[in-house]
């Protein structure tokens, strides 16, 4: 199982809610696992709870649906993606850095949760319009808070003039933008190539070709 976890909870808890915590760890991975072999539409609550080796009553303890356990996995996968990159971003001490990292972790994770990204991404068919109402909140809820921490990260840059004169939100949305549309043409026209450093590069340049200050240079004496 490949799903992003982070434990089971913190240290100090008592015996109960840790198992608690495991269960539903166990749960989420074994859910992972069924939605991103079988789509939003063939996946089951019993084979969930089947994998998880599970009576299907206790995932009924936990998730009242299909879909707010679909919610659960969307809220963890995004929120991996969001820690993750900003835990990368800090220990970068220039903007040219925290670009060339923001590209090289946010393709990592498609790389290894492609599928489920792109099925929280197109789920919106299979589900009644509040649940897909309440998943694309969390989905743009994470979106923004990744944008935000990118652009608190990119704005050094902006005040030393490396920057054309953007705002910080756009350098941010841009750059998230580019690893959308970036590998949407890997999977469309490349097969699915794997995503590597060659791809960090290609998205750097791009990057910097649209956003770095033009400098002109000195006149000639």
């Amino acid at each position: 199982m490949s799903m992003n976890t982070d434990g089971y909870g913190p240290k100090g808890i008592s015996r109960r809610e840790r198992e608690k915590l495991e269960k539903r760890h166990i749960i989420l991975s074994a859910a992972y696992d069924v939605f991103k072999e079988c789509g939003y539409d063939g996946a089951t609550l019993d084979e969930v709870a089947r994998r998880a080796e599970f009576a299907k009553g206790t995932l009924y303890s936990y998730f009242g649906s299909k879909a707010e356990l679909f919610e659960a996995l969307v809220q963890q996968e995004f929120d991996a993606v969001v820690r993750d990159t900003l835990a990368e971003l800090d220990r970068e001490a220039t903007p040219e850095g925290v670009i060339r990292t923001a590209f090289r972790v946010l393709l990592k994770h498609i790389a290894r949760h492609n599928e489920f990204f792109q099925l929280a991404l197109v789920h919106e068919e299979a589900v009644g319009r509040e649940d897909a109402k309440r998943i694309r909140a969390v989905i743009f809820s994470r979106v923004g808070e990744l944008m935000e921490g990118v652009a608190a990260r990119l704005a050094t840059g902006k005040k030393s003039g490396i920057f054309k004169d953007y705002p910080l939100q756009f350098l941010a949305f841009f750059l998230l933008i580019l690893v959308q549309h970036y590998s949407a043409y890997k999977i469309m026209f490349e097969e699915g190539a794997p995503l590597g450093a060659a791809d960090v590069d290609v998205l750097y340049d791009v990057y910097m070709d649209g956003v770095r200050a033009t400098v002109r240079p000195p006149e000639a004496v």
